[in-house]
């Protein structure tokens, strides 16, 4: 898959030395929710292009291991320093939905990579650390083929 990169991103990726930052977005979000939570991982608040403030907010983010034998599975990490998140999340019956994006750190409207579009599963968390897994749409767990062929569904196949 392609994807345009700008100039001072390709320009901070080649470089030997760089004083540029790539930072990551990070919104989580509910459907009860009123407004999404967004963080960006800086120590420093920013506002996008489109006056949308990201809250420099300390995460991380553990990306999957490339293995054939399982699915994909990322790893979110979030400073509880603020108690909002946790009782966010307890509140809920339903995966809240997770977006990343890679900026740089000098324009935040310059997306070099992302949207990337995850569920957040398996939520724990203590008095340090909230956590949970970021899954892709779960393809495994569909079942196929969707409909089953029984004599209510589908008379024409069954002899009478």
């Amino acid at each position: 898959m392609s994807r345009t990169v700008s100039e001072a991103a390709v320009r901070a990726m080649f470089d030997q030395e760089t004083t540029e930052a790539f930072l990551v977005k990070l919104e989580i979000d509910h459907s009860t929710w009123g407004t999404p939570y967004r963080f960006i991982n800086d120590r420093a608040d920013h506002t996008d292009g489109s006056s949308v403030e990201w809250i420099g907010y300390p995460f991380k983010i553990r990306l999957p291991d490339d293995r054939d034998d399982e699915a994909p599975i990322a790893e979110l990490s979030i400073d509880n320093v603020d108690r909002q998140i946790v009782q966010a999340v307890r509140e809920i019956q339903s995966p809240p939905s997770i977006t990343l994006w890679v900026v740089l750190g000098s324009d935040i409207d310059d997306v070099v990579a992302g949207p990337y579009e995850f569920s957040l599963n398996s939520v724990k968390w203590d008095s340090l650390v909230v956590s949970g897994s970021l899954e892709y749409e779960p393809i495994l767990n569909i079942r196929y083929p969707q409909d089953r062929f029984t004599y209510l569904t589908t008379p024409g196949l069954f002899k009478t």
